[in-house]
């Protein structure tokens, strides 16, 4: 019984999120963003109609944000995963060495900025930026923020997503930047 309640409740989020990813294109076309390469594809599949090409493209991209957004969770599960390997190493290191003072210990994470670096990544990118910003993971954006020249490029935008998406702390970390960029 309660199997079907929380499955018809899966159901219904599935359907708001995909509402809202729909919502979301509607919004980048109203801006003018669009998608070259998805553009290209859905006017083939249409053979050359304009009309069924848009209507195609909608469905291409809200897909495609699907689709970015599995491929950011798995980087960011692997981040977490290499994150803790690190960690337990470095508690099996501190165990073995029992000569340590307290205060010479170093922090447990001091694995963690070699293993961000073995992980490719641009400094920004704009679809990676979007998908973390849908599952409001402040680390993620605060990482990406460094390129300020393309990151500010992108900001009434990215706002505009975390507004739509309730990320609440990536809003109370972007809206004051944008404040600083327009003062």
């Amino acid at each position: 019984m309660f199997e079907s309640i929380f499955r018809k409740n899966s159901l219904s989020k599935g359907r708001l999120s995909e509402e809202l990813l729909y919502e979301h294109v509607a919004k980048e076309l109203s801006d003018g963003f669009l998608r070259e390469g998805l553009w290209a594809k859905a006017f083939s599949l249409a053979d050359g109609d304009e009309a069924v090409a848009n209507a195609k493209y909608i469905k291409l991209r809200v897909q495609s944000l699907i689709d970015e957004s599995k491929v950011e969770r798995e980087f960011i599960d692997e981040v977490i995963k290499r994150s803790q390997i690190a960690i337990v190493e470095d508690e099996k290191s501190r165990e073995a060495s029992t000569h340590h003072y307290e205060d010479q210990k170093q922090p447990i994470l001091t694995e963690a900025p070699e293993i961000l670096e073995e992980i490719e990544y641009e400094d920004f990118s704009l679809p990676k930026a979007k998908s973390a910003i849908m599952r409001d993971e402040l680390p993620f954006i605060k990482m990406i923020a460094n390129d300020t020249l393309e990151f500010n490029k992108h900001l009434n935008q990215l706002v505009s997503l975390a507004e739509l998406f309730d990320a609440e702390a990536c809003l109370n970390y972007l809206i004051p930047l944008k404040k600083r960029l327009i003062g």
